[in-house]
């Protein structure tokens, strides 16, 4: 987990970086990501690479509790490509995704297998509304779900 979290600041530091350049178009997204699946908290990453193009990240950190018992230290962590669409400032987005899941109590004998598959899939869509952005993305094999908003670096107004 250590490295994760060091991989991901130095990304970030390169960015920030790169962000200094008064010549950079294209925008740069850090933000808070919640999973209201397992009340998760987390952050994201996004880079727009091109005019019609970008990357994500996200890494979220959660619980799931119920009646009868828990799954302590859910984490998972995402990377994706964002499709802006033409003449707009919205974007569609699809990515994969690693979980990892960490003890599991229940009363029962329960081990859904979900849990056996760390990696799956998801999609989403977001917009951009001056300085911040959203995005909703989906996991339709796990159903679970995160919705991310982040503050726009080296922004212009066109």
């Amino acid at each position: 987990m250590k490295k994760l979290f060091f991989i991901l600041l130095l990304l970030l530091c390169t960015q920030f970086l790169l962000a200094q350049n008064k010549f950079v178009e294209y925008t740069n997204a850090f933000g808070l990501v919640l999973s209201p699946v397992d009340l998760g908290v987390g952050v994201g990453y996004d880079v727009q690479i091109s005019l019609r193009s970008g990357i994500y990240s996200t890494l979220i950190k959660g619980e799931f509790r119920f009646d009868e018992g828990y799954i302590k230290d859910h984490i998972r962590a995402a990377v994706g490509y964002n499709f802006y669409l033409p003449n707009s400032i919205t974007f569609i987005s699809v990515g994969a995704a690693y979980n990892w899941y960490g003890e599991v109590q229940s009363a029962y004998n329960f081990n859904p297998g979900v849990m056996k598959q760390p990696i799956s899939g998801e999609f989403g869509v977001g917009t951009r509304i001056d300085r911040v952005t959203t995005a909703i993305h989906i996991d339709p094999f796990k159903w679970e779900s995160s919705v991310s908003v982040a503050y726009l670096f080296n922004y212009r107004r066109k």
